[in-house]
């Protein structure tokens, strides 16, 4: 089944230049109306849209005038100015108009399922680029072990002097100490349990009483840092001979690692 016909029309942008009465150009503007609508109510062919037998009631639209012989005569001024014929057929106005439908670009096919061509545009209409796919591959979100580690470094850091906690914090962090899973060798051979356990013993020696203020001067401040600083805090626990609970767990693993 076609499409429903587009109840619009062409008219040139160059009428407003044309030395013709302003009362001939609005009745061509109306008659195109006219005759257009006939075209796609009634599924004429581009022929048959030509010719009309028009009414009293849509002559006085199309001229604006109330009298037959007033808008007989605004009719016949309108045809002066193009290859138009009009004459009188029952007692009514009979217009034929040749050029109509070539000037609408009528399709010459019959039935409601011709449709015109739409009008043309000033500026060509770019074309509508492809959307770009989305990107299948979601970033992996850290392993559980590297989220809990930096959610315990939130809270430690949370009443230390000087330290900030920015927005995104925890994600960022925990994609940090997710890294030192890798690069890490006591963290390297050990499955995720052993390597949170391991983390979080060292963080937790990095903010406690043991080390800060202390002479090591380790300072853990955010996820990178302790990624870039655990070798040194490894040193520091090494060293650290008066470990105490929960800090004396790192103390003891490094020693344990390194024997």
């Amino acid at each position: 089944m076609g499409s429903a016909r587009k109840r619009w029309f062409r008219v040139a942008s160059s009428l407003y230049r044309e030395p013709w009465p302003r009362d001939v150009k609005l009745t061509m503007v109306m008659l195109c109306a006219y005759l257009n609508d006939r075209w796609a109510r009634d599924g004429l062919t581009a022929e048959e849209a030509c010719t009309a037998v028009i009414s009293a009631g849509d002559l006085h639209a199309i001229t604006g005038r109330a009298q037959r012989v007033h808008a007989e005569r605004a009719l016949r001024a309108f045809s002066v100015h193009v290859t138009c014929t009009i004459r009188e057929r029952n007692g009514l106005i009979e217009i034929h108009w040749p050029k109509f439908a070539e000037f609408q670009h009528l399709p010459p096919e019959s039935g409601t399922g011709a449709v015109p061509k739409p009008p043309p545009t000033r500026h060509a209409t770019r074309a509508t680029p492809p959307q770009q796919e989305p990107n299948p591959r979601k970033r992996v979100p850290p392993p559980r072990w590297a989220v809990d580690c930096s959610a315990l470094l939130v809270d430690l850091l949370g009443p230390v002097p000087g330290a900030s906690i920015p927005a995104g914090a925890p994600l960022r962090w925990a994609r940090e100490i997710e890294k030192m899973a890798t690069e890490v060798p006591e963290l390297r051979a050990k499955d995720d349990d052993a390597r949170g356990v391991l983390v979080e013993a060292g963080i937790r020696f990095a903010l406690g009483e043991t080390n800060l203020g202390s002479e090591y001067q380790v300072v853990i401040r955010s996820g990178a840092s302790l990624r870039a600083k655990w070798p040194k805090l490894v040193r520091a626990a090494q060293r650290d001979t008066n470990a105490r609970k929960p800090q004396e767990d790192f103390a003891a693993w490094m020693h344990s690692e390194t024997s």
